[in-house]
C-alpha cells in the first residue's frame, strides 16, 4: 500500500495503516479475528461504553469538597461530599456548583467541556483523563491541580 500525509485531511493515515497491518498480522498469527484485540483504531466510539452505575456508591464515600467529573453516553456527573449533579447541559451543571473563584471556574469549565464532548460522542470520561481518540490520543499538558474545588457549607 502506498499512502502519504501531504494533504491535511490525510494526517495520521500512515500511523493508522501501520497499526491496522500490525493488528491483522497478529490476528493471522493467532488464528483469531482482529476484533477486540486492540482498540486504538477506534477513534470516535468507545469499544466498551458502560454507564457509571457505581457513582452513587462512590459519592456516599466522598468526604471532601473536591468535585469529581465523569461522563458516559447519556450523562455528565459532577459530585463532591455535599452535591451530586447529573445532566447534559454543562452550563446548567456549572451553575449548580456554586464556584466563584476564577481559576477554579476555568479548570471546571475545561473539564466539563471535555465531559460534554465525551458524552456527545458516546464515550466514557473521567476527570483529568485525556479524551480517548484511539491511536490519535495525545498527552495533555498538565498543570498543578486546584486543591480545593469548593467550600463545604456549614
Amino acid at each position: 500500500m502506498l499512502t502519504t500525509e501531504v494533504i491535511e485531511w490525510a494526517r495520521g493515515t500512515v500511523r493508522e495503516a501501520v497499526l491496522a497491518a500490525q493488528l491483522m498480522h497478529f490476528a493471522q498469527e493467532q488464528g483469531t479475528p482482529p476484533k477486540h484485540v486492540d482498540g486504538r483504531l477506534l477513534t470516535v466510539k468507545d469499544e466498551d461504553l458502560s454507564p457509571y452505575a457505581e457513582l452513587r456508591e462512590l459519592h456516599a464515600q466522598v468526604t471532601d469538597p473536591n468535585f469529581r467529573i465523569f461522563a458516559d453516553g447519556d450523562w455528565v456527573y459532577v459530585f463532591n461530599a455535599e452535591l451530586f449533579v447529573k445532566g447534559t447541559d454543562f452550563n446548567e451543571i456549572f451553575d449548580q456548583l456554586g464556584v466563584d473563584e476564577a481559576t477554579h471556574a476555568f479548570y471546571l469549565g475545561k473539564e466539563l467541556m471535555k465531559a460534554t464532548i465525551a458524552r456527545a460522542l458516546r464515550k466514557n470520561y473521567r476527570q483529568e483523563s485525556p479524551l480517548d481518540w484511539g491511536y490519535m490520543t495525545f498527552d495533555e499538558p498538565r498543570r498543578e491541580r486546584v486543591r480545593v474545588t469548593a467550600r463545604l457549607k456549614k
